[in-house]
């Protein structure tokens, strides 16, 4: 993942209100997905098939839906 460019992006969400906790914590639980799950997020994102299938493994194997934000578009 590319993170800066993550951290940038989410920065200028509009939606977010909180920008240094809610982007700490997104960027934060982006990386721990990738690490545990061994993906690129960057890859994942571009398809919406891998993006379903994420979001099934890190229902089953991190056992934490909280964890949909990290590769929401």
């Amino acid at each position: 993942m590319r993170e800066e460019e993550f951290r940038k992006f989410l920065m200028n969400d509009g939606n977010i209100k909180s920008k240094v906790k809610a982007v700490n914590s997104r960027v934060a639980k982006a990386l721990r997905v990738e690490r545990e799950l061994n993906v690129n997020l960057d890859d994942i994102v571009k398809n919406d098939e891998a993006m379903y299938h994420l979001l099934l493994q890190i229902q089953e194997k991190l056992n934490d839906r909280l964890y949909h934000n990290a590769y929401q578009k």
